[in-house]
């Protein structure tokens, strides 16, 4: 037995223990909830597909349906890449487990590899969570054939590969070559952001008011977002796959499979080649990443909790104190925080690209649902 698979079998044997030790009815309601949840979003997108197909009377459905599709698998594969290369930091550098596999006789590509394979398990099976959906809402408004919905299924398992393994060289590239300071690792990744939202606000209020009418609105946006149908990007080959398949062009669609396959081979073996040294040298230079300054026993967030929080008991304080500086402190959860509630914030501020004043009672309904409906996901993720 290789050390691969004897790692790939411990893993099995933990994850069977751990559901076995849960409650029969926890994991009845948590079953139950996910299938209301993955029925109310095909209703979601269903309804929202159809309803733009009644509002533009074919005029620009087709175009708005395939943008879609473009922005909808590059968005994907942007926080894909952020999400895998933070959770790869922390499997990689930050696990006790990986500091314990090191002391054994386990090949270092066989280690990158399980290690790799966690990460993308934990970081994508949301995607495939709110994917799924939308590719069975499109399949049944435009009544692809039966055999649409396993080949979305494998075009969605194999792009997974690729900005898993994007994010985890990252990860291993700025573990081993960044300065050693944590205070130029924060700044850096801080001014990265920072960088790239003023950007994206800066395009998308250059869209507002440039004319009048509603198709004019909806030609500028089209042509604004047009940077995601760019054929070397592999968002752009799953997507136009899937809908080559449903449209029957089946040669072109196995092309891009093929293309999305060969691309996510490629990149592994590279990531499995680099591993034998990014990995040891990262796993050394992060353990002596630590601050060794003593730490005082106030911090600003002790200090700052005393005049908001004065109306709460002392302990009640202290634990919503512990609980900021655990946040503060775990990569993994201030950076979706960070992505979250700015992609939010990105939208706010651009909701005068709608004409929000100049819409009738429908209109600003509408998107005052939209807002709360927003709102409410993101506060419900944060608070599950």
């Amino acid at each position: 037995m290789s050390d691969l698979t004897a790692l790939t079998v411990m893993k099995r044997a933990e994850i069977v223990n751990r559901f076995r030790k849960q409650s029969r009815f926890k994991i009845f309601v948590l079953l139950l909830f996910a299938v209301f949840f993955w029925v109310g979003l095909y209703q979601f997108f269903f309804q929202g597909m159809e309803f733009l197909y009644n509002i533009t009377r074919d005029y620009y459905f087709e175009d708005m349906i395939w943008t879609m599709f473009f922005l909808f698998f590059f968005a994907l594969m942007v926080l894909l890449v952020f999400s895998n290369g933070i959770i790869a930091y922390s499997s990689f550098f930050r696990s006790g487990e990986t500091g314990f596999l090191h002391t054994l006789p386990v090949r270092v590509e066989n280690l990158f590899l399980y290690k790799a394979g966690e990460s993308l398990a934990f970081s994508s099976w949301a995607f495939l969570f709110f994917g799924t959906p939308l590719l069975a809402a499109y399949g049944v408004l435009f009544e692809a054939p039966w055999h649409f919905y396993p080949v979305s299924l494998v075009f969605c398992a194999v792009f997974l590969i690729v900005p898993a393994t994007i994010g985890t060289m990252v990860a291993m590239l700025v573990t081993s070559f960044l300065p050693r300071s944590k205070r130029g690792f924060l700044i850096g990744l801080g001014i990265l952001l920072l960088s790239g939202l003023a950007y994206f606000i800066w395009h998308l209020i250059s869209l507002r008011a440039a004319g009048e009418g509603d198709l004019q609105l909806v030609s500028e946006i089209l042509d604004s977002i047009g940077f995601t149908r760019n054929p070397l990007f592999p968002s752009y080959w799953v997507a136009k796959g899937v809908l080559a398949w449903s449209g029957g062009e089946y040669g072109n669609s196995l092309f891009f499979l093929g293309l999305t396959v060969m691309t996510g081979l490629f990149f592994s073996v590279v990531a499995s080649v680099f591993s034998s040294r990014l990995m040891h040298r990262g796993w050394f230079l992060s353990q002596g990443r630590s601050a060794r300054k003593r730490l005082s026993d106030r911090t600003f967030l002790d200090l700052f909790s005393g005049p908001v929080l004065f109306f709460v008991p002392r302990s009640v304080r202290l634990i919503v104190v512990k609980d900021l500086k655990a946040l503060v402190r775990d990569p993994v959860q201030w950076s979706q925080f960070l992505i979250f509630f700015g992609l939010l914030a990105l939208y706010f501020f651009n909701l005068r690209t709608f004409q929000y004043d100049d819409r009738n009672l429908f209109w600003k309904n509408l998107i005052a649902q939209l807002n709360l409906l927003a709102t409410s996901l993101t506060l419900a993720t944060f608070s599950t």
